[in-house]
């Protein structure tokens, strides 16, 4: 079978998120070598070396590049798939396309398609109003870009959890015979490096130990402000802790949350690094004294398994798919009650036994998830879409 994966996304700089899922699925899909794969993306007059960054990724694989049209200029209202399909565009004929994430999908198309929806945060404007608090303008981003996955209209959809798919069914009950549950893979080869290695890190942003660590985008859904208020109780009897708050400040809702981190009366205690290296990433976590992410919406939750397989104590939401994910490797909590989050802290911080239950259940839980097992999944719904036509 002939597959096309819109690979645009691991030209990203960012190696997290949606370009490291893309990353990861499509090597692990090239090492199984069970379909004829074409890579496409663009990279309009060969300006951003894209292709460079596609060869260290994907190494000889059958990459297409367009390099008459940029990427964000594809997805508009009057844009180059009114009048060619994506197939026509790179000049290819694969039985099967996979979008990798739900906005950005050709309104029109030919062929089989399978998309990828990782949560439906950008496609249904009440979960984007109740979990964003967005305002009309990005209200009507989100209205548009269900108006495109709509008339692409998938023949299969990917979703990263049961929750996404229950959240899925729930948007456009007609799509729930067509969606498929494909949990995301893990690397588990990362490890905790030894103190001296990553005290110089820690120096570096000016952390001392004892600290609790979110690492995650700084959007209201997060919860921030949530374990914020947790920290602030929480340092009345533990005053040496200190809150490390790790993550991209390019988001609309940043500068809301930076707010509330200055006129905290903690704010002394609390270090925001911005985004960090994969290095860095490492010491943090091996440093922490737990791993907070009380998110109030998931569509899956990589953090989760990350501060799991560095042996990490793990508090999350009881609710969404952080349980789903985390498993029994997690104190789980209410992600709306201050109070819980407090009394978890407490716990983990003095609870020598929790502590190492919740260490050795968590690194059990990551064996749940790899990469190979989610690109055999994915290539069933390959193989599902191309034979239901």
């Amino acid at each position: 079978m002939k597959v096309a994966i819109d690979a645009h996304w691991v030209t990203n700089a960012s190696k997290s998120g949606i370009p490291y899922y893309t990353l990861r699925l499509i090597q692990s899909l090239l090492a199984r070598s069970q379909n004829q794969y074409t890579l496409t993306y663009f990279d309009k007059g060969g300006e951003r070396k894209h292709r460079q960054v596609m060869q260290e990724a994907f190494g000889s694989a059958n990459m297409v590049e367009c390099n008459s049209l940029k990427y964000p200029d594809l997805f508009g209202v009057n844009c180059v798939f009114n009048e060619k399909s994506y197939p026509e565009l790179f000049g290819i004929s694969p039985d099967v396309s996979h979008f990798i994430f739900q906005t950005n999908v050709p309104p029109h198309f030919k062929g089989v398609k399978v998309v990828t929806i990782h949560d439906t945060l950008n496609i249904d404007v009440n979960m984007a109003k109740k979990y964003l608090g967005v305002d009309n303008n990005f209200a009507s981003g989100v209205q548009h870009s269900y108006y495109k996955l709509n008339a692409l209209n998938p023949d299969m959809i990917i979703a990263d959890s049961k929750w996404t798919k229950q959240c899925i069914c729930d948007f456009k009950p007609e799509w729930a015979d067509r969606t498929r549950v494909v949990y995301l893979g893990f690397d588990s080869d990362i490890c905790e490096l030894k103190k001296e290695n990553y005290i110089e890190i820690l120096k570096r942003f000016s952390i001392r130990q004892p600290y609790l660590l979110f690492m995650g985008l700084f959007n209201p859904h997060k919860n921030i402000d949530g374990i914020i208020k947790a920290f602030e109780i929480i340092t009345e009897k533990h005053k040496e802790l200190s809150l490390v708050l790790c993550g991209s400040l390019s988001t609309p809702w940043f500068k809301d949350i930076i707010m509330n981190v200055v006129s905290s009366p903690k704010r002394g205690r609390i270090h925001v690094t911005g985004v960090v290296s994969e290095y860095e990433k490492q010491a943090l976590f091996s440093g922490a004294e737990a791993f907070v992410f009380p998110s109030k919406h998931e569509g899956f939750g990589l953090p989760i398994l990350e501060a799991q397989e560095f042996g990490i104590p793990l508090i999350t939401s009881n609710t969404t798919s952080c349980n789903e994910i985390a498993g029994d490797g997690a104190l789980l909590v209410n992600p709306y009650s201050i109070e819980e989050i407090v009394d978890a802290i407490e716990r983990v911080l003095t609870d020598t036994a929790l502590r190492n239950d919740l260490i050795r259940s968590g690194h059990e839980n990551t064996k749940r998830f790899s990469w190979d097992r989610c690109a055999a999944e994915a290539e069933e719904v390959y193989k599902e879409a191309y034979e239901g036509i």
